[in-house]
């Protein structure tokens, strides 16, 4: 059985084709709203309406952003995952959250420590937070 190392109850998908959109930009930032989790072998977002699973050796990149200062006055940062399956390359963005009301300061300190997360994963270290 595969263990999980982190869970988040409360954590928002995005795609970067999204935010560039008008919606994207001016409306609502989100695609879906669900779970995150992380184990030694993937990453996955579950919602009602979307489920993604990423296995960690097909990331091939991690970064951080934030949203259109249109959307979000104040900077509301973002995980940038992205990954290699069967040749296609794909990017989600994964905003980590305690709820819809925390503040942003608070789930942009829980993005970097998801970042974190991600990275001691993927490179074969053990996570710890």
């Amino acid at each position: 059985m595969i263990e999980t190392i982190r869970e988040q109850k409360c954590c928002y998908l995005s795609t970067p084709k999204h935010i560039r959109s008008f919606i994207g930009m001016m409306v609502y930032i989100y695609t879906a709203k669900g779970e995150l989790s992380l184990s030694s072998e993937s990453l996955a977002f579950t919602s009602k309406k979307t489920s993604v699973e990423v296995p960690v050796d097909s990331i091939t990149g991690i970064s951080s952003g934030h949203y259109s200062r249109l959307a979000k006055p104040i900077r509301l940062d973002y995980i940038a995952v992205t990954y290699n399956l069967k040749g296609v390359e794909e990017t989600i963005l994964l905003t980590p959250t305690q709820s819809w009301a925390t503040p942003v300061w608070k789930t942009n300190k829980l993005v970097a420590s998801w970042i974190s997360s991600l990275e001691r994963v993927i490179h074969k270290g053990e996570v710890l937070d």
